[in-house]
């Protein structure tokens, strides 16, 4: 009679501990691919901001004063956005946070900070709600005075509009420049980043500079 019965099956022993090698290497090669990349990358977009454009004063997600001026002494990763933005500012914000988790430790010497382009809504409180829900850390600047905020966006050439809509809750959304610039600890710009880069190579390209 047939024997029918299975043998049972062997797993190599070996199998786990290659792919978590494997995997490890994978890894390294990764980071080691990214940091190449950005030490060979040159500054997209670098340019100073005038000492009198740092000064103007907005108001931080605690409601207190705050400035461009007052980020300075560390390396700050600043965007432009709303709190009521659907997509592009939720997005950039979680790139924040990955970069920041990338940096490690080094991350506590970045600022990282969103201004907004929507005062007549982004209140501090709106703002702390939002920026805090990435991370605990992360600043809002907020201003109603369309004046100061104008100055400020024109000095990294940003460019933000109501686009109002026909029967929305919402009224309006902005359209604004999604770039994340970097600034250095002096103030100015050093690099910038398009909307979509990823932040493993925001954080590589950051890393050498702290």
């Amino acid at each position: 009679m047939e024997n029918t019965s299975r043998r049972p099956v062997r797993i190599d022993r070996f199998t786990g501990g290659t792919l978590v090698f494997v995997s490890v290497v994978f890894a390294i090669s990764l980071a080691f691919f990214l940091r190449e990349r950005a030490a060979n990358m040159p500054d997209r977009f670098a340019f100073s901001i005038p000492q009198a454009v740092q000064a103007i004063e907005f108001t931080d997600e605690d409601g207190a004063p705050i400035s461009l001026a007052d980020l300075n002494g560390k390396h700050a990763l600043v965007a432009f956005g709303y709190t009521h933005c659907p997509d592009v500012c939720p997005l950039t914000l979680s790139d924040f946070y990955r970069v920041k988790r990338q940096l490690g430790s080094e991350g506590r010497d970045v600022n990282f900070v969103l201004i907004s382009v929507d005062g007549a809504r982004d209140t501090p409180e709106a703002m702390k709600n939002f920026v805090t829900r990435f991370d605990r850390d992360f600043i809002g600047m907020t201003t109603p005075d369309d004046t100061r905020l104008s100055a400020v966006a024109d000095a990294f050439d940003v460019y933000y509009s109501k686009v109002y809509l026909d029967n929305s809750a919402t009224e309006y959304v902005c359209d604004h420049t999604a770039t994340v610039f970097l600034l250095g600890p002096d103030g100015n710009v050093v690099n910038s980043y398009p909307f979509g880069v990823h932040p493993d190579e925001m954080a590589a390209d950051i890393a050498p500079r702290l």
